[in-house]
């Protein structure tokens, strides 16, 4: 036998992983189990956008909802890692806090509903023990998600459908995406079909409730707060001005390469926006660093928002929207204006990615662009005769609106916190504590 260390069968190797992930985890799985000693109040929600990182999607709206008009007896309390975020919350009178201060541990530790829009994630996860945990999540899946991903490679592929000691390492690794929540939200039945399946909760436990941040769609008028104020307050200035918005909101990729430039001209770009009136409006999605091709200083006609700006409050105005992959058109349809998709890389993103529910020709409801000059040629039939645009692919527009929205109003914040009363709160107890306190939230 020749000298020097054997090569580790894989099995044995996968065990080291495994124990060296449960070396470095024990101190917070012990932390974990002790968390379920302490007393919690379902009255109490804690609110987490985003990993804490962004106040925006249907976990900050329903917060917003439940601090402002929410139901009597209720105390919400909005977990962030970011310092802006946390003074302006407090500074319009909310209750906010850092999820790893004294503070923020304490209301963890109390806090009898846990509401997210994504993961739990590594701040909030550990410490969270006995707690119901409400997933709103935040959009429509058209790419696969949770359990139903099963492109190789990727850590949920492994994680759900490897070996026993894949599946406990991704288990001690990733713990939040395993959690089977005590309850999420849909906007259809087949929406809750399609959560229920990718992130293993019975059907009954997924109540069709819209999204809360489609009320900010939907409503006649729009208050914004501090955190939203500003690209508000822009949107409204080009809109005074004449100038109509074409939002521009791309997905995030999985694949190799995902941070290459979009293949866009920005200064032929720019000259068709003064030349239709209108601003080009970006958003880079937070998890995707890809640019537009020399857009560090936008030219004329072009507005780049920040990767965690809530695009809601401008999504509200936006007469155009052009996407690729983004479930945001499920979202922008309630609004019935002209929505334009540009799949540059569509067989890159269908084979190396995570995979579609349906094929994506199918699944859009409007005009797939796979070059530039083709995606200009579109925008400027969007806005400048949109009831052409419209009628033209009004039936399949309609389609799928009916599969996806069960609901087209304002009122989906009202209906989960109900959901919430009803599944998981005394709501006797609550209209009494109310009485107690003058109708004031403790």
């Amino acid at each position: 036998m020749r000298s020097g260390l054997l090569p580790l069968h894989g099995s044995v190797a996968e065990a080291l992983r495994l124990l060296g992930a449960l070396t470095l985890r024990l101190p917070r799985l012990l932390w974990h189990a002790l968390s379920a000693l302490f007393p919690r109040n379902r009255r109490i929600w804690v609110f987490f956008c985003w990993d804490g990182k962004r106040f925006s999607d249907n976990a900050k709206w329903l917060f917003l909802h439940c601090a402002r008009n929410g139901p009597s007896g209720v105390v919400p309390v909005l977990l962030t890692r970011s310092p802006s975020v946390l003074r302006q919350v407090r500074a319009a009178g909310l209750r906010g806090h850092r999820p790893k201060t004294l503070r923020g541990v304490w209301w963890r530790l109390r806090a009898g509903i846990y509401v997210l829009d994504n993961a739990v994630g590594d701040h909030l996860f550990w410490g969270s023990a006995r707690a119901v945990r409400v997933n709103l999540w935040h959009g429509i899946p058209l790419k696969k998600i949770g359990r139903d991903i099963d492109s190789p490679g990727h850590v949920n592929t492994q994680g759900f459908r490897g070996s026993l000691l894949q599946r406990a390492r991704f288990r001690l690794e990733h713990p939040w995406d395993a959690v089977r929540y005590d309850m999420m939200i849909s906007t259809s039945s087949l929406v809750a079909e399609r959560f229920s399946r990718a992130f293993s909760v019975p059907r009954d436990r997924i109540p069709v409730t819209g999204f809360p941040r489609n009320d900010v769609l939907l409503q006649g008028s729009f208050t914004p707060g501090p955190w939203d104020e500003a690209v508000h307050r822009t949107a409204e200035g080009f809109l005074r001005q004449g100038r109509r918005l074409v939002l521009y909101l791309p997905t995030f990729r999985d694949q190799a390469g995902a941070g290459d430039e979009i293949p866009i001209d920005v200064l032929e770009l720019s000259r068709r926006m003064e030349a239709w009136n209108a601003i080009w409006v970006f958003k880079p999605h937070t998890w995707d660093p890809r640019t537009l091709g020399g857009s560090a200083r936008a030219p004329q006609g072009l507005w780049i928002l920040g990767p965690r700006d809530d695009v809601y409050p401008v999504l509200r105005h936006a007469h155009v929207l052009v996407t690729d992959y983004s479930s945001v058109y499920f979202d922008f349809l309630l609004l019935d204006r002209p929505i334009v998709f540009y799949a540059y890389d569509l067989r890159e993103y269908a084979d190396e990615g995570r995979g579609l529910y349906e094929r994506y020709e199918d699944a859009v409801p409007g005009p797939v662009a796979r070059r530039f000059a083709d995606l200009l040629r579109e925008v400027e039939l969007a806005l400048e005769r949109p009831e052409v645009h419209l009628a033209r692919w009004a039936r399949r527009r309609e389609a799928v609106r009916r599969a996806c929205h069960r609901y087209r109003d304002a009122r989906a914040s009202a209906r989960v916190s109900r959901e919430i009363l009803r599944r998981f709160v005394r709501v006797k107890g609550l209209r009494e504590t109310a009485r107690k306190n003058g109708g004031e939230t403790p």
